[in-house]
């Protein structure tokens, strides 16, 4: 059996694919390298550390949901767009923003300041209206199928709850930097 060429295995598209899902694998290892590293630091006694803000706690854990969500959207938006051979550009737009809310999330879970960050902010506005833009088109895409708004098309055709994660996981990050620059001696609340 003649052998080819590895350039000749592989597409560019395909190619393409296969390192985004790399990255994938990557952001995945690497969040649970942070929770591992977590554990082990409670394993040994912790130095006694200056007092954090009341808020700060339940900031941080709002940031772990977000960086969990978007670790999901991510690695589900590079397989299912990676199966539909990144057809539209567009496609690679969820990609950009679930990591940057997993990057600007683990980056706030991280910190033990009590101030909030406009880079994170900006990071989590922009997946949010990128999850709103994509819920729409995804509908838009269902619409267009024959059949139109039916079960069979809700199931097979582009998800509408993906894009829909990734506004979640904005939204998560959002209220964590909220409750992250609130005032320290008003109580946080949602409203």
């Amino acid at each position: 059996m003649p052998s080819r060429e590895p350039s000749t295995l592989l597409s560019e598209r395909q190619r393409g694919g296969v390192a985004i899902a790399a990255a994938a694998g990557l952001a995945v290892v690497a969040m649970a390298g942070l929770l591992s590293r977590r554990r082990r630091e409670r394993a040994v006694p912790a130095r006694p550390r200056a007092a954090e803000p009341d808020s700060l706690r339940p900031a941080r854990q709002l940031e772990r949901a977000a960086a969990t969500l978007a670790a999901c959207v991510f690695a589900d938006s590079a397989i299912e767009h990676y199966r539909g051979m990144f057809h539209n550009r567009a496609m690679y737009t969820p990609l950009v923003s679930a990591a940057a809310v997993l990057g600007a999330s683990l980056h706030g879970a991280a910190s033990r300041t009590g101030e909030d960050h406009a880079g994170r902010d900006t990071a989590m506005v922009l997946a949010g209206a990128t999850g709103l833009v994509g819920t729409a088109f995804h509908a838009w895409n269902i619409g267009q199928r024959a059949g139109g708004l039916s079960w069979q098309n809700l199931f097979y055709a582009a998800p509408l709850g993906a894009p829909a994660a990734l506004t979640i996981a904005g939204a998560l990050g959002l209220a964590a930097e909220r409750l992250r620059g609130a005032d320290p001696s008003d109580p946080p609340r949602v409203e």
